[in-house]
C-alpha cells in the first residue's frame, strides 16, 4: 500500500527512521535526573563545550531547532527579550541536531544575518542531547533545574512568570508538549477483527481534537490512482472544508464568506487549547478502492452532515490590492541556483526580504497581513526577489518599495469566486453549534 501525505501542522515535523523504533524505557522522564554530560561543538558561547552542571541555579531551557524550521525562528526574538530580562535565572540553549540535516556553516551564516536582532549560545551537530531527550517535532522546550528534567513543553509556556514559578518551587507543573504515535499506514479508528481483516464497505469517522497528535492529513493509495482511505488529523472546520474541496485551498478570510450562527468556531487561526479542543477534529473515512474525485465526494458528503453546513460559491465584485508590472528593467534579476529565503515570519524589525520567491507565496503571505485580496496582474511573472519596509501595513512605503523594484501596487475592484459557508439546520449532524 502506498500513502501520499501533507502536513497542515504549525510545528515543523521531521520523522526519522530511527524514531519509531526508540525504546519508551529509555526515555529521560519529568522528574528524572539528567546526566551531567559534556556538551560539545558550542557557537557563540565563551567556550566550545559546557556541561549541564554549569548552568546550576538557573532554569536552562534547551530549545531544538533547524534553520528550515519558521515557527523555531518565529519565537526567538521574544525568547532573547526574556533571555535578557532575567539573565540570572534563566539560560536558553539552541539545540540544532545533526539530523536537521543543517551545517555549522549555514548557522553561522544564519546568525550572521540576525546579529543586530538576537544571538543565543548554541549547540551544532548534536546527537547526545537528541539521544537523551528524543522528539518527533520542532521547536521543542526541555527544561532543566539543577539536573533534573522539570517540564518538556511548546513555546507559549516560556515566559517570565513560569521559569520564576520553576526557580522558587520544588516542582512546577506546566502543561507538557505530548507526542502519540500514529501509523499511517494503518486506520487511527480501527475496528478490524483480530485478524486484521476489515467487517466493513464503507466507514467515516469524526472524533474530538488528541492533544499530541500531529496535524497530518493525506490519501491511503492502493495503487497509482485508487484510493481507500482518507485520514485528516486534528484539523479545525476550515481545514477539512478546503480538505474536501481542493478548489478553495487557498482561500483567505477575504475569500469566505460565513452565514453560520457562530462565527469563532470557524476561525481559521486561533492558537488557544481550548478552543482547539472544540473546534478541531480527526476525521477518517474508508472506503472500496476509487478514484480521487470520488474519494473526495465521500469525505465532502460527510463534511456537510457532521458539520452540518452548506457549501456554496458566489462570484462578486470585491475590493482588492492588484499587483502589475510598472517597469520590467527594474525587476531584480535572480540568478540561477539562488536559494529561496524569506525572513517575513521572523518579527525582529528588520526590513522584510523575499529572495527568489514564488509570487504566489508572496502575495498570499500580503492576503495574511492585509486580510484582503491580493491580485496578480504582473502577466506571467513566477518568482521575485525583494526587499521591502520593516511595516509592511504601511501602504504608502510597501508601493513605494514596490515601485522602485519595478512592480505598481493598486487599489481597484475584481470580479471574485468566493467560498460561503451556511449553517444547515436540515441536517442532524453530530456537532453542536
Amino acid at each position: 500500500m502506498k500513502l501520499k501525505i501533507c502536513l497542515m501542522a504549525l510545528l515543523c515535523l521531521f520523522f526519522r527512521a530511527s524514531g519509531h523504533n526508540i525504546n519508551n524505557n529509555h526515555f529521560l522522564k519529568i522528574g528524572d535526573h539528567v546526566p551531567d554530560i559534556t556538551i560539545q561543538n558550542m557557537l557563540f558561547n565563551s567556550s566550545r563545550s559546557v556541561k549541564i552542571s554549569d548552568y546550576k541555579g538557573k532554569i536552562l531551557v534547551l530549545d531544538f531547532w533547524a534553520t528550515w524550521c519558521s515557527s523555531c525562528i518565529s519565537h526567538f526574538p521574544e525568547m532573547y527579550a526574556l533571555q535578557k530580562k532575567i539573565p540570572d535565572q534563566l539560560q536558553i540553549l539552541l539545540v540544532n541536531c545533526k539530523s536537521t540535516r543543517d551545517s555549522e556553516t549555514n548557522i553561522k551564516a544564519f546568525f550572521e544575518k540576525r546579529k543586530a536582532y538576537y544571538h543565543f549560545p548554541t549547540v551544532v551537530m548534536d546527537t547526545a542531547l537528541e539521544a537523551m531527550f528524543p522528539h518527533h517535532s520542532i521547536p521543542h522546550y526541555v527544561w532543566i533545574k539543577d539536573n533534573v528534567l522539570i517540564a518538556v513543553t511548546y513555546a507559549d509556556e516560556l515566559n517570565e512568570a513560569n521559569v520564576i514559578k520553576a526557580l522558587s518551587e520544588p516542582k512546577v507543573h506546566l502543561p507538557e508538549k505530548t507526542f502519540i504515535p500514529y501509523d499511517l499506514s494503518r486506520p487511527y479508528f480501527n475496528s478490524s477483527d483480530s485478524s486484521g481483516s476489515a467487517d466493513y464497505l464503507y466507514r467515516s469517522y469524526l472524533g474530538i481534537y488528541k492533544d499530541g497528535l500531529h496535524a497530518i492529513s493525506g490519501f491511503s493509495f492502493v495503487n497509482d490512482t485508487l484510493i481507500n482511505r482518507i485520514d485528516v488529523m486534528n484539523a479545525s472546520r476550515i481545514q477539512l472544508i478546503k480538505f474536501a474541496f481542493p478548489a478553495f485551498a487557498e482561500f483567505k478570510s477575504d475569500r469566505i464568506i460565513l452565514n453560520v450562527a457562530r462565527k469563532t468556531d470557524f476561525s481559521a487561526d486561533s492558537s488557544s487549547t481550548a478552543w482547539r479542543s472544540r473546534n478541531c477534529f480527526c476525521y477518517e473515512s474508508s472506503f472500496p478502492p476509487c478514484e480521487r474525485s470520488l474519494a473526495l465526494s465521500i469525505m465532502q458528503g460527510d463534511i456537510r452532515k457532521y458539520l452540518r453546513v452548506k457549501i456554496d460559491t458566489v462570484e462578486a465584485e470585491q475590493g482588492c490590492h492588484i499587483l502589475s508590472v510598472a517597469d520590467r528593467n527594474r525587476l531584480v534579476h535572480i540568478p540561477p541556483n539562488t536559494h529561496p529565503e524569506t525572513n517575513i515570519n521572523e518579527h525582529t524589525g528588520a526590513a522584510v526580504y523575499f529572495i527568489n520567491s514564488s509570487l504566489h507565496a508572496f502575495m498570499l503571505k500580503m492576503e495574511d497581513i492585509y486580510r484582503v485580496l491580493f491580485i496578480d496582474e504582473t502577466a506571467g511573472i513566477e518568482r521575485v526577489s525583494l526587499n521591502l519596509p520593516p511595516d509592511l501595513l504601511d501602504e504608502k512605503s510597501l508601493s513605494e518599495s514596490l515601485y522602485k523594484q519595478g512592480f505598481k501596487l493598486t487599489k481597484g475592484k475584481r470580479k471574485i469566486k468566493l467560498l460561503v459557508i451556511s449553517d444547515d439546520i436540515s441536517k442532524a449532524g453530530c456537532l453542536n453549534q
